[in-house]
């Protein structure tokens, strides 16, 4: 009987899955303007790239923003410290917040097409663990998908169907036809030509 248990409670404990992350929490710096990029890049970014990291991450992942932080260190302090590109730097900032680590960003552009640059930071260990650009394309009406896609590279998991994929919108279905998605069933990735 009581070795019974014990296999039973082996198993339960082997049945708890890993965490999807290395790290619970991380703040997401200013995006940093690199380049001949618009200046007004940055706060188009911004807010892609917070809601991103909450929707591709989810529960498992606690994400603090410019204004989380600007609460926090101060809007001075703020502006002072996002200046600074070290990992160290960026490390000191991540402990002030509480969290462990930090999302440091770049936009820029190149052969006519925006880039974004992330780099995330381990707050205990003060280096850079993993790096990701992705181009956003051409025009800021692709950003919203490029974002998501860096998300997705950077956390290592695959990005969820697009906001606005949510409502039914006519689509070029798969024969030629025009076709809609359906919206009960759109986690699914039901198409009705």
């Amino acid at each position: 009987m009581v070795l019974l248990a014990l296999v039973a409670a082996g198993q339960a404990f082997a049945a708890e899955p890993a965490p999807k992350f290395p790290v619970g929490s991380v703040a997401v710096l200013p995006i940093k303007a690199k380049g001949n990029a618009k200046k007004s890049l940055p706060d188009v970014l911004d807010d892609l790239l917070l809601s991103s990291l909450q929707t591709v991450a989810g529960p498992e992942l606690r994400v603090v923003g410019k204004s989380d932080i600007d609460a926090m260190l101060g809007f001075e302090k703020t502006k002072d410290t996002v200046g600074c590109n070290e990992v160290a730097c960026a490390a000191e900032i991540a402990g002030a917040l509480g969290v462990d680590s930090i999302i440091s960003a770049t936009a820029g552009t190149l052969g006519g097409k925006y880039v974004l640059t992330l780099v995330w930071i381990d707050q205990k260990q003060a280096k850079a663990f993993k790096r990701h650009s992705e181009t956003l394309g051409k025009s800021e009406e692709d950003f919203d998908n490029g974002v998501r896609m860096a998300v997705s590279a950077l956390l290592g998991v695959t990005a969820p169907q697009a906001a606005s994929t949510r409502t039914t919108a006519s689509h070029q279905g798969a024969k030629g036809g025009a076709g809609i998605w359906d919206e009960t069933a759109w986690d699914e990735g039901v198409w009705a030509p």
